[in-house]
């Protein structure tokens, strides 16, 4: 951790999972814009197991969950535009007044491995 901006965090080495974890729990909000990333991230899961609101960008796969299941914020990638949210968010964060606390648990239970098994043991049998 940076221990001159408490608002910052600049690592350069993999993170294990361990890692990861310790990071979600000390965050208020998981920016998660990946340029023309398509497909899901597990960030996403992990933001909504610790019920920590997201930004993501528009038109893709985590920004369209994030809309989904009211679990955060997708902006177009504008510097001005993701400021604002940021803002928001963190102004909102501790009521969520604009989220579904519910869709935070419900998007995680989707992705969980007994989802995962029930979905596989339906496809097995069709």
């Amino acid at each position: 951790m940076n221990d001159h901006a408490p608002n910052i965090l600049f690592i350069l080495h993999p993170l294990n999972d361990e890692e990861i974890n310790q990071i979600y729990k000390e965050i208020d909000i998981s920016y998660l814009y990946f340029y023309n990333y398509v497909s899901s991230n597990h960030l996403l899961t992990k933001a909504a197991y610790y019920q920590k609101p997201v930004l993501a960008n528009k038109d893709f796969c985590v920004g369209d969950t994030v809309k989904k299941f009211k679990i955060g914020l997708s902006v177009n990638g504008k510097m001005e535009e993701s400021v604002s949210a940021l803002e928001f968010l963190r102004l909102e964060r501790l009521d969520f007044d604009v989220f579904d606390k519910e869709s935070f648990t419900d998007y995680y239970a989707l992705q969980s491995e007994l989802f995962l098994d029930n979905a596989l043991e339906q496809i097995m049998f069709f």
